[in-house]
């Protein structure tokens, strides 16, 4: 999908170099971006940080769904790969907020969903680009589209009991007591 999109975007003769460094920028966003976005987890509650990636994760979509450029996109995917999170904030969320007998096989559940959408989704991608009304874009668009439905129904039902911060403050008070 991404190396014919890059086609599309002009890429030309440049276009293994172009299809490297877009799937180089994601990864290198994501190993620079999600340490302090699990720190930030651990302090403020993971649902937030879902929910926050959820939107930023639907924004590179729109915003590569307009990009004009190989260079654009590039950077768009980097921004994508520090700025999102979205599945592993999702594990995080059912891990610390499920029961502890249930936990594993929940996570195990969702592990199997996220490599079943990374088997679906970019054939479900293809087909919607070939589809001539929509294109690339559109099918990024969509994307997009199904990624705001995935944010507000964690925003609206998923509860965290528990926020990290509560848990930490918690910790600490018993610490502080202890010592003093």
């Amino acid at each position: 999908f991404l190396p014919q999109f890059l086609g599309e975007l002009g890429a030309g003769r440049n276009q293994e170099l172009w299809i490297g460094i877009v799937f180089t920028a994601q990864a290198l966003g994501s190993m620079l971006g999600q340490p302090l976005w699990g720190k930030l987890g651990d302090s403020y509650g993971r649902k937030p940080m879902t929910v926050r990636a959820g939107f930023f994760l639907a924004a590179m979509y729109l915003c590569m769904s307009v990009c004009t450029a190989p260079w654009q996109l590039a950077a768009l995917r980097f921004l994508n790969g520090a700025l999102t999170g979205f599945i592993p904030g999702s594990y995080a969320l059912i891990a610390t907020n499920t029961p502890q007998k249930f936990a594993p096989r929940s996570v195990a559940t969702a592990q199997s969903a996220a490599a079943a959408g990374l088997i679906v989704g970019p054939a479900l991608g293809g087909f919607l680009a070939g589809i001539n009304t929509l294109g690339y874009r559109g099918s990024m668009r969509i994307s997009c589209l199904a990624v705001v439905v995935s944010t507000l129904l964690v925003w609206w039902f998923v509860q965290e009991p528990k926020p990290a911060w509560s848990i930490a403050a918690t910790i600490l008070s018993t610490r502080l007591s202890r010592s003093g």
